[in-house]
């Protein structure tokens, strides 16, 4: 099973199936995700931002996408995460952080997720994201500065 991780221009074509795993499963993540860039109001296009979908076999498994904190400008968001429930615990998420993490702009003083579920919770603080609650997030992962 190999997993790619590609920059979305525009929403994947078979997002709608993404979309009905994640209400099964009691998540509106991909239906905001489908509102906001219909509407325009998010569609991953500033500064530093990107949304990436991982596929596996030509399938959509993951998708999950990275904004300004709207806070914090000096930070960056983590938004619009979903994995597909057959394909969890296989690195889907991982890749998706990994990948975002990897295009953090320098200078960005961290990056915040919000964890909406216990399970949600759990995946990010395995992925280095410890509890800093704030301003509309539950997690963040700071950078130190080597000038510090």
């Amino acid at each position: 099973m190999a997993l790619v991780a590609i920059r979305c221009r525009t929403l994947p074509a078979d997002i709608d199936g993404l979309g009905r795993d994640a209400r099964r499963q009691g998540y509106g993540s991909i239906d905001r995700l489908i509102s906001e860039w219909q509407d325009g109001s998010n569609r991953f296009a500033g500064a530093g931002e990107c949304l990436l979908a991982v596929h596996s076999d030509r399938r959509l498994v993951g998708i999950g996408g990275m904004t300004r904190e709207p806070s914090d400008a000096s930070m960056m968001r983590m938004r619009r995460f979903y994995v597909d429930a057959a394909m969890r615990g296989r690195g889907v998420g991982r890749l998706l952080v990994e990948t975002l993490l990897d295009a953090v702009p320098e200078g960005t003083a961290g990056v915040t997720v919000n964890a909406g579920t216990a399970d949600a919770a759990a995946f990010w603080l395995r992925m280095g994201f410890p509890p800093e609650v704030a301003d509309g997030y539950a997690h963040a992962r700071l950078f130190a500065s080597l000038c510090d």
